[in-house]
């Protein structure tokens, strides 16, 4: 599965949202092998994966589609290909086509927001990042919340007219509301629904400025007279600026921007950083950028994830430290669990998948298995007074003894994460499955050649005479 978003013209009618998506759909379809498109018009779909947004209620010139593919590999090559097409045959509306992700929900995955005190001086800034960010050759939509404005009609009333024909202005507003966005007139009940009914004029009617020109607004002073709109005043078409967004307290222009399947935001959004430090975009005092979208949400994420880690650690090392009874130990473990993160990083990079969310889970579960091997090592290393002594022959002995549970055990962990790495798909949980299965294949030589190897360094350190071995007895000490 993946989703395309379309957004029309804000003034945009439900109805011609409903007939450009249509026209869309036929396109799609004939573009690769699409089982099925489910479309919602006029607000976001219901969230069929963890982390989409429904943002866009109650809006008529937005539209959300949920595409099955025949396959993985053709809705990859979908994600791709029906990008450019869309936008080519479909000028006017901006169509973004994106494939499910990792990490926490965000509207777009590169975003900057632009602070400062002045709306219009918000907008031409805007429009100027929105013009620089278009020449990465991977960004190929953005959108800003403060944005050209919309049409909107005005009439400009002459008050002593209006008053020769019984109107206030008051009333002449009320009369045009009535007709152009209507006036409840009664409710329906249909099973559970309490529906609304709007009385109004005709689309035809609304939609034509020289007949609302010529709307009658009826005088209160004379029952049954009438005079045209247009005698009052004259009607004009001016553009008004689209609301203001907020945020704690300070008005800002949140830019948006949507990338190619095969773009990273990070790596964008710093070519974006590098060409606005280049002076491309030069900001008036009071105003200032800062940087949003993916790389914002995913370091507060991982940040919340590593706001545990000490407290973590600190446990992990005492129960280490409780249970051999030396500190040496419990470091060369630790050391073990920090390498072990480098080679699933290490396999990560090799299956050709980018860090992200879940890699990062993956790195937290693959540090408590591949530890156990080098737990094993130690313990039966321990065991065997010569081992813990230090003596080469025993450790080799008692490494190759513990070889056939650190095998086993490896083994077994793959097989039970090679079902989601190979059957699952997508881009979810095979960066998850290769983390953990190939940190654990790899950090097997941890276990059996690094862990033993760092124990005779440090037990050739504690050799001197009457020193104990690391958390064993003195040396020369009977043991019977």
């Amino acid at each position: 599965q993946f989703e395309v978003q379309v957004w029309l013209a804000p003034d945009t009618a439900i109805t011609r949202t409903a007939e450009t998506v249509l026209a869309m759909d036929q396109v799609i379809r004939g573009l690769g092998k699409v089982k099925e498109i489910t479309w919602v018009v006029g607000g976001s779909s219901p969230p069929v994966y963890y982390n989409q947004l429904r943002d866009q209620d109650d809006n008529p010139s937005y539209a959300r589609g949920t595409l099955l593919a025949a396959s993985p590999q053709e809705a990859k090559r979908l994600v791709e290909d029906i990008q450019d097409p869309l936008s080519d045959r479909f000028p006017e509306a901006r169509v973004v086509v994106k494939a499910f992700g990792q990490g926490p929900p965000i509207p777009a995955p590169v975003s900057l927001r632009l602070v400062g005190p002045d709306a219009d001086r918000l907008r031409a800034y805007g429009e100027e990042l929105r013009a620089l960010m278009h020449e990465l050759p991977q960004i190929t939509h953005t959108k800003a919340s403060i944005e050209g404005g919309e049409p909107k009609l005005w009439l400009d009333v002459d008050e002593e007219e209006a008053r020769l024909a019984g109107l206030s202005l008051g009333e002449v507003a009320e009369q045009f509301q009535s007709a152009l966005e209507g006036t409840l007139g009664g409710r329906v009940l249909e099973d559970l629904q309490d529906l609304p009914v709007r009385v109004r004029y005709a689309d035809a009617e609304r939609g034509d400025t020289a007949r609302i020109a010529t709307l009658r607004l009826v005088s209160p002073a004379v029952p049954g007279d009438w005079i045209p709109a247009q005698a009052l005043g004259e009607l004009r078409l001016r553009p008004e600026s689209a609301s203001i967004s907020r945020r704690n307290g300070e008005r800002v222009n949140v830019i948006e921007g949507w990338l190619r399947p095969d773009a990273l935001p990070i790596e964008v959004a710093r070519a974006i950083q590098a060409r606005i430090d280049d002076a491309e975009l030069l900001l008036a005092p009071g105003y200032r950028l800062e940087i949003a979208g993916d790389s914002e949400e995913q370091g507060e994420a991982i940040g919340l994830l590593l706001a545990y880690a000490p407290l973590l650690a600190t446990l992990m090392l005492a129960s280490l430290v409780l249970s051999f009874r030396s500190f040496p130990i419990a470091g060369i473990i630790g050391l073990v669990a920090v390498l072990s993160v480098g080679l699933g990083m290490l396999s990560l990079w090799a299956g050709g998948y980018s860090l992200g969310f879940n890699p990062i889970i993956g790195s937290a579960g693959l540090v408590g298995v591949a530890i156990n091997a080098s737990i094993v090592v130690l313990a039966a290393i321990r065991a065997n007074p010569p081992a813990a002594a230090g003596d080469v022959d025993a450790i080799v002995r008692e490494t190759q003894r513990a070889t056939r549970h650190i095998v086993s055990t490896t083994l077994t962990t793959i097989g039970g994460f090679l079902p989601l790495l190979l059957f699952s798909g997508g881009d979810f949980w095979p960066p998850l499955a290769i983390v953990i299965a190939g940190g654990v294949g790899l950090s097997i030589s941890l276990g059996l050649l690094f862990t033993p190897a760092v124990y005779r360094i440090v037990a050739n350190c504690k050799s001197a005479p009457g020193k104990a071995p690391i958390g064993g007895v003195p040396q020369g000490t009977a043991l019977s």
